[in-house]
């Protein structure tokens, strides 16, 4: 209706309005259905002589909001195949980047340097962009969900470090997320298929390597995740201990990897009533009674003296 309004431009803005309203509404698939309006109107307006009515200026061109957001609602949807599409429209932005770029170096060259106030719009991938990807794997339930989510969290350290994108620093929470896709790796029980249940035995051990790796990486070198250069917090403990719970290799290395995460995050200050639920749920007796001895789940202060109030055990 709005385009076909005579007195009102469906611009940008009305758009994503409506985009951000179907994402909210659980409906990515009309979510991505109006970005790709937006798309084809852009290339059918977008001149390279910048002479069209607007003065080279395309209203309803997608930003970086409208891409986030469509990747967003399908990171929220259970669907299959929600995140391949959510990372699909990763890919779309990035390939979109780099034809921009070509784009202003020829029109640049053509008109030897010579500006005729035409807007352009640079959509590149921020940190939500890349962290939404990985949720949406975290929730997939697909087998190669761990790696997948661990590919993209390599994409944006790339993009920020090597490409100069400032906007995708990789954060503590898109560590958290990535994590989460580990954590959260679909188990093969016993009757599955030797073949198939071997296969998912080397995934979850691949999933437990990179899952402590890359958080022994933001302990090493915090500064490189941002948020101050303060290290893990509680999210990430919570969610490094489900890891180690659901994918280590038998009692004896799920006790001692729950010892060691949970001891580091008391040392830390960061023991939430998550952190100590994944605790007491994923560690043997023995390591429980060890570490928290004959007081149960009453713990000392220090131990979560960096966690909000309302999230102290």
């Amino acid at each position: 209706q709005l385009e076909e309004c005579d007195y009102v431009d469906a611009d940008t803005t009305s758009y994503n309005t409506l985009i951000d309203a179907y994402a909210k509404a659980g409906l990515p698939r009309k979510a991505a259905a109006i970005l790709k309006r937006m798309e084809e109107n852009s290339i059918i307006n977008d001149h390279d002589d910048d002479d069209d009515d607007n003065g080279g200026i395309i209203k309803a061109k997608p930003d970086i909001i409208s891409y986030n957001s469509v990747i967003d609602a399908w990171a929220r949807c259970r669907e299959d195949g929600s995140a391949n599409k959510a990372q699909a429209i990763l890919d779309r932005m990035n390939q979109l980047y780099k034809k921009t770029q070509q784009q202003q170096q020829k029109k640049k060259k053509k008109r030897d340097d010579h500006d005729n106030g035409a807007t352009i719009v640079v959509v590149r991938p921020s940190s939500f962009s890349y962290t939404s990807v990985m949720n949406a794997w975290s929730k997939s339930q697909q087998p190669d969900m761990a790696i997948n989510a661990y590919n993209i969290l390599q994409r944006m350290i790339s993009d920020y470090e090597n490409d100069g994108n400032e906007s995708a620093q990789p954060d503590i929470v898109s560590v958290t997320a990535f994590l989460f896709a580990c954590a959260n790796m679909p188990i093969i029980r016993d009757g599955d298929d030797d073949d198939e249940r071997q296969s998912n035995y080397e995934r979850k051990r691949e999933a437990l390597r990179l899952a402590i790796q890359t958080f022994e990486d933001v302990n090493s070198n915090p500064k490189r995740y941002g948020g101050g250069g303060y290290g893990p917090n509680q999210y990430m403990y919570t969610a490094l201990l489900k890891a180690c719970v659901r994918l280590a290799d038998g009692e004896t290395e799920r006790g001692r990897l729950c010892e060691h995460v949970f001891r580091q995050s008391a040392e830390r200050g960061q023991v939430s009533k998550t952190v100590l639920n994944q605790f007491l749920k994923g560690a043997p007796f023995g390591v429980r009674k060890r570490v928290l001895g004959d007081n149960g789940v009453s713990i000392p202060k220090e131990w979560s003296r960096f966690v909000k109030m309302s999230n102290r055990p």
